[in-house]
């Protein structure tokens, strides 16, 4: 176990700029070996999906909220975590506190058991721009074949003979990095469709078989493309006011007694479902006896446009505690007008699709205080709070030699470094035909 030592504070005793580089490398090399035990920690709280039980979308959302990193690095952090697992030499490198994070993250994006040595070379003699740079022109020449890629692309759609829509689509090298980039970022937004974590799934007594992670992210994409062209309708102007995205269909057959509901031209659905998109969608009331209708109401219980307006200037986005999402929301009843709630602002307040299902069914519940705040609750009834406390910083460290991984200066030769990761992926490529 690493020995624990106290880094002194510069004093107007010792501010010579020697001591001032040496405390600055150290405390440097102590960053990258913290950095790297936090990306373990990181990857190992996806894969058990501890995010999910705060109603958060990922461990991205939930890096963003809980410890305060920016969407976009908390991703690519989430990314780097996983991308490690694979390389072992630069992990081994990251956590001795040689290696920093802007290096590991560049070499992540082209990272392999070929290519790991040359690019630790690199990373060891050269600085964070000479990575960055050799992975993007080495990305560039792998594309060779990019035009005759590009011919061969093509995209054909039919429908099934249950009623659904098959694409099939394909694409560029360029083109499906751009479609994969957009589907990860949509992806994001999206909530998942097994809320709960492994964990509780196990303390319910209940087992995760290994085929429902692929399942899920399939369905998941599936939902993300939808959700890409809902997207660009709304930025070409032809998208519909938000309750008129759905046209639900409330039909009760009273010599039955129970009623039955749906989309308009659609499946039927789950009563809790159908509570969730009539929050905020046009609804239409029909009752029949023996199959026959008897009466058809009008709309009603919708938002209307100027209580919208006024919802969304008061709300600005979804209300979820550490949800930042201002688009594609969905006005929520506190308590639902099927329950006697009213369509008034107190009673309504803005959900993100993710988080207004979280609501509905996924165990999630919210009530407005007499103080008028809103308070979320967890499945288990835990408050979720609005803030989360952070731990107090530790002030102590882990005793890191100072990082000697650095530019020694000279010339980068990109060409030759960009020829050696080619050739090693070429002689890699043969071997896994030879043993084919």
């Amino acid at each position: 176990m690493n020995a624990i030592v106290k880094l002194p504070p510069p004093s107007s005793h010792a501010t010579s700029i020697e001591i001032l580089e040496q405390q600055i490398t150290q405390l440097a090399a102590n960053i990258n070996a913290a950095n790297y035990r936090l990306l373990v920690l990181i990857a190992e709280f996806d894969n058990q999906r501890g995010w999910a039980s705060w109603g958060c979308k990922s461990c991205a959302h939930w890096l963003n909220w809980k410890c305060g990193i920016a969407l976009g690095a908390a991703r690519e952090k989430v990314r780097v975590a996983h991308a490690l697992a694979g390389l072992p030499k630069v992990a081994a490198a990251f956590a001795s506190g040689q290696l920093s994070y802007s290096k590991a993250r560049a070499i992540t994006r082209i990272g392999s058991s070929e290519n790991e040595d040359t690019l630790l070379m690199i990373a060891e003699h050269g600085s964070a721009s000479h990575i960055e740079k050799t992975v993007r022109h080495f990305r560039r020449v792998t594309k060779e074949k990019a035009q005759a890629e590009h011919d061969k692309r093509s995209l054909k759609y039919y429908w099934d003979d249950e009623g659904k829509l098959v694409v099939q689509a394909t694409l560029s090298a360029e083109q499906g990095a751009v479609f994969l980039k957009a589907l990860d970022l949509t992806v994001t937004r999206l909530e998942e469709d097994e809320w709960k974590t492994e964990q509780e799934a196990t303390k319910a007594g209940k087992t995760v078989s290994a085929e429902t992670l692929p399942i899920r992210k399939k369905r998941l994409r599936a939902d993300a493309l939808a959700m890409m062209a809902e997207d660009q309708l709304a930025h070409s102007g032809e998208a519909c006011k938000t309750a008129d995205r759905y046209q639900v269909l409330i039909h009760a057959d009273v010599s039955r007694g129970l009623p039955r509901y749906g989309l308009d031209d659609g499946p039927s659905l789950a009563e809790e479902a159908v509570k969730r998109v009539c929050c905020d969608a046009s609804v239409s009331h029909v009752v029949s006896r023996d199959g026959e209708p008897v009466s058809i109401g009008r709309k009603s219980r919708t938002i209307p446009p100027p209580m919208r307006r006024a919802l969304q200037l008061r709300d600005g986005g979804c209300r979820f505690p550490g949800c930042c999402s201002a688009r594609f929301v969905d006005g929520h009843h506190i308590q639902h007008w099927s329950e006697g709630g009213e369509t008034s602002l107190e009673n309504l307040v803005l959900l993100c699709r993710h988080h207004h299902r979280m609501v509905h069914e996924g165990g999630f519940s919210v009530v407005r205080a007499s103080s008028g705040e809103l308070v979320f609750h967890r499945p288990d009834g835990r408050r979720v709070p609005e803030a989360p406390e952070l731990n107090a910083p530790d002030v102590e460290l882990p005793a890191v030699p100072a990082s000697k991984w650095y530019w020694k200066g000279g010339r980068m030769d990109y060409g030759h470094a960009v020829e050696v990761l080619a050739l090693r992926r070429e002689r890699a490529n043969s071997r896994k035909q030879a043993e084919s």
